[in-house]
């Protein structure tokens, strides 16, 4: 299906129309549909999401086939973090986390602001949670 504005442009869509007579005489009509793609894509999409749950639901959470899918207890489905899906995907280190590189102390610098303006923000006893 095609659409054209009055600019001449148009916008193309990838669909088709379906007869409202065909509805409704034919409720149980199924079109063009590529489910096994569908399924993959929500699951490369939602994988990312996963990292808020342990291994036991990470691994066994996203299925091909939904017949293959598993239920969980309410536990199994707490929310964790600090567990990377790999270790290389998340800083451990106070260092890598909190420490200003030198580009970041300069810039601060440049614009007149200390760039540990923020410990003075802070609450009394903030040490502990660091």
């Amino acid at each position: 299906m095609c659409i054209r504005d009055r600019l001449g442009s148009h916008v193309e869509l990838n669909c088709y129309r379906i007869d409202p007579s065909d509805l409704e005489n034919n409720p149980e009509m199924l079109g063009e549909y590529n489910i096994q793609r569908a399924i993959a894509t929500f699951n490369k999409r939602v994988e990312p999401l996963m990292i808020v749950f342990d291994d036991e639901v990470r691994d066994t959470l996203l299925v091909k086939d939904p017949e293959d899918r598993s239920f969980y207890t309410s536990d199994q489905c707490k929310l964790i973090n600090g567990k990377p899906f790999s270790p290389g995907d998340q800083d451990d280190v106070y260092e890598n986390l909190i420490k200003m590189e030198q580009g970041e102390v300069e810039f601060w610098e440049s614009v007149g602001i200390d760039p540990n303006y923020m410990y003075e923000l802070a609450e009394e006893g903030w040490e502990e949670f660091v």
